[in-house]
């Protein structure tokens, strides 16, 4: 059984590779006003949701957190289709819900870090959104299971996913790359951005936010690309750096 404390807790990896929590374990959101008016209670989680929901698009790649048996499910429960891993040697399950496809057979072993799935908006869901779950499972000595631990704790057993993660999942390329001190070669002086601060300002009649100035300063942006609304998702997430690498931009 896998111990409470977070130094003796596995480090799962994320499922996705931008983490944006968009609902966190025990809030319910819903109040009401879910599909067909219903919220969580109206479903038996009594003290509310019951994972973590990320945003991302239709069509998002998803990853295995951790090594384990693979098992894929369509339209069986409120998650839609989801992939489920359970792991003997961790006592863990991990459900994947909401989910497009299957990447990959059904039942099978796979890799931590494996891409499994796609996502999408299948089930109980008010919009495309990946559904992520961690809860505790054994087997008995006889070898029938899992069996999930605490299944009546108000969560159908799952548990705050929390303490399986690492501190800075949820750390966005822009949040680490952008942090530069004025004072990191290459970083062009505060005086150099008066004219682009002039510029912005007949182009968009409105001062730079905070997210626009680091991401010319320190991203090393150029003023044209931020100004390009079609460019907005990778300037406001990375770095030009970053964004070279990953072939991106030139």
């Amino acid at each position: 059984m896998v111990s409470s404390n977070r130094k003796d807790m596995p480090t799962l990896l994320a499922p996705l590779k931008k983490m944006r929590l968009t609902q966190g374990f025990a809030e319910d959101l819903l109040l009401n006003n879910g599909p067909g008016g219903k919220s969580y209670a109206d479903i038996g989680l009594k003290k509310g949701h019951n994972g973590w929901d990320l945003s991302c698009q239709t069509g998002t790649d998803v990853f295995a957190p951790m090594a384990g048996s693979l098992v894929f499910t369509d339209m069986g429960t409120g998650y839609g289709r989801d992939v489920r891993i359970r792991s003997r040697e961790l006592g863990l399950e991990i459900v994947l819900g909401h989910l497009d496809s299957l990447v990959g057979a059904n039942l099978r072993e796979v890799a931590a870090g494996e891409l499994v799935a796609i996502s999408d908006n299948t089930g109980f869901s008010t919009g495309p959104h990946l559904h992520f779950g961690v809860r505790r499972i054994r087997w008995l000595a006889s070898g029938a299971g899992p069996i999930v631990v605490d299944h009546d704790n108000g969560f159908f057993g799952y548990v705050d996913p929390t303490p399986f993660l690492a501190a800075d999942v949820f750390d966005l390329p822009v949040d680490k790359c952008y942090g530069l001190t004025p004072r990191t070669p290459g970083v062009p002086s505060e005086f150099a951005f008066f004219p682009a601060r002039v510029h912005f300002w007949r182009t968009r009649r409105r001062l730079m936010t905070t997210r626009e100035y680091n991401a010319l300063r320190f991203g090393f942006w150029d003023l044209r690309t931020v100004l390009d609304d079609a460019m907005g998702p990778v300037w406001k997430e990375m770095t030009k750096p970053e964004a070279a690498r990953r072939g991106i931009v030139k």
